[in-house]
């Protein structure tokens, strides 16, 4: 399965799961997880939370590896709106906790679905919530303000990722 997903061949990745179940191979959270990341690769985000939603019938249970891949397959396609409700469902329904990876990938798909504002607003949130921001974060951020032409925000943000300037001797 993993050869699948290093070829990006996801339809392949989730045929072998499919066998597996098929032949009453037990299917495994690492198994569920390297099909949603496969597709994660693609930006197959319906069929990625098809297979959490299969999972869950199963009585495997998605965790922050889970999520995170499926907000990956959202941001790859522009799903700002389907990837923001499933960190809410993530973390609110659900209760797994998110990493700064899927927080991350709810920002990349709020810029390639043009919701430049839409991702600032969203990383002020991060930073304020203390939820952790790291290098792509800031990253991601400064491309939603080029993109939407935000340039006081990218100002801001560009600030924030420096060191603060050291005091002078008098």
């Amino acid at each position: 399965m993993t050869i699948c997903i290093h070829a990006q061949r996801p339809k392949e990745t989730v045929a072998i799961l499919d066998r597996m179940g098929k032949a009453g191979v037990p299917v495994g959270l690492s198994s569920y997880n390297l099909a949603v990341e496969a597709l994660a690769h693609q930006g197959e985000w319906k069929k990625a939370l098809k297979i959490i939603t299969y999972m869950e019938r199963q009585a495997v249970w998605p965790d922050t590896r889970t999520y995170t891949s499926a907000l990956d397959a959202c941001a790859r396609a522009g799903e700002w709106q389907r990837a923001l409700l499933l960190l809410e469902e993530m973390v609110t329904v659900k209760g797994v906790p998110p990493a700064i990876g899927s927080y991350n990938a709810v920002l990349s798909a709020c810029v390639k679905g043009g919701q430049s504002a839409r991702a600032t607003t969203f990383f002020q949130d991060m930073v304020k919530k203390e939820v952790g921001v790291d290098a792509r974060s800031f990253a991601v951020a400064i491309a939603a303000c080029e993109d939407g032409n935000l340039v006081d925000q990218a100002l801001a943000l560009e600030g924030r990722g420096r060191d603060p300037p050291l005091p002078r001797g008098g």
